[in-house]
């Protein structure tokens, strides 16, 4: 993908970022969060959900998270369930998008929550796959030819180690 110092990774649906094993990412205390800045330039169906970001290698999955083919909904996919969270309007735009990964404290039970433009969508009760050693990829589903494509633009991608309140990333968007 093109980009570099101080620009947006494009990424056109034949190419990803692959990061490698990074334990950290696997967010194996079942706790997380990854923000970035991202645009869906797509604008007609690709016939699947592109993957925005991962860490998984195809099959075996610990996350990945993909935007529904239709940008109405985004998700996260642990390895047997996908429930997306709707979207509106998400055009060719860019938008601040925040995914945390905690547990519900009320429920005692692995949580996923969206934020999308500082503002919550709402969570899933869902906790992450069981695989191991896979790696971090940025726009694909599987490291060697890339699956489910992401075709638009990342930038300003982070990764924390502890789930973000609502505060922390009102305050980053």
């Amino acid at each position: 993908p093109r980009g570099g110092t101080d620009r947006a990774a494009i990424f056109d649906g034949t190419s990803h970022i692959e990061m490698g094993q990074v334990p950290a990412f696997d967010f194996a205390s079942g706790q997380g969060t990854i923000e970035a800045w991202v645009r869906a330039d797509w604008t007609s169906n690709p016939g699947y959900n592109p993957a925005i970001f991962a860490d998984r290698d195809g099959g075996p999955v610990i996350w990945s998270v993909h935007m529904n083919s239709g940008k109405d909904g985004l998700g996260l996919w642990n390895g047997s369930t996908y429930q997306p969270l709707p979207l509106v309007n998400t055009g060719l735009a860019w938008h601040y998008l925040a995914v945390v990964f905690d547990t519900d404290t009320n429920l005692h039970t692995p949580r996923f929550t969206v934020y999308w433009d500082g503002a919550s969508l709402g969570h899933t009760q869902q906790g992450l796959g069981t695989a191991t050693g896979t790696p971090t990829l940025l726009g694909s589903s599987a490291s060697v030819d890339g699956a489910e494509l992401w075709i638009g633009a990342l930038d300003e991608v982070a990764f924390y180690s502890t789930g973000l309140n609502a505060d922390q990333i009102t305050k980053h968007y």
